[in-house]
């Protein structure tokens, strides 16, 4: 029997196979550095965040505690409470 085709059509499948081993090592290869270079600003946004978060927490906790006249209280709480939360998405 002559096996020269069935030879031909396994080294086309063996070059085949390899070929997609290493497009899936690039492709793989680019999803690490896709992830890793869109964690970095979101661990950033999260930090930035935490830390307004405290200051606002602070800020309120300022306004409750101080000697501040009814209309200014007002004026910052609604800052506060409405104003910046939208900025944030809130």
């Amino acid at each position: 029997m002559d096996i020269t085709e069935r030879k031909r059509i396994e080294d086309d499948q063996k070059h085949l196979l390899d070929k997609l081993s290493t497009k899936t090592k690039e492709l793989e290869h680019i999803i690490y550095i896709t992830s890793h270079d869109l964690r970095s600003p979101l661990v950033n946004i999260q930090g930035f965040t935490r830390e307004m978060d405290n200051v606002l927490e602070q800020t309120r906790s300022i306004i409750n505690t101080e000697d501040i006249s009814p209309e200014t209280r007002e004026r910052l709480a609604m800052i506060l409470e409405e104003e910046i939360p939208v900025i944030n998405g809130g």
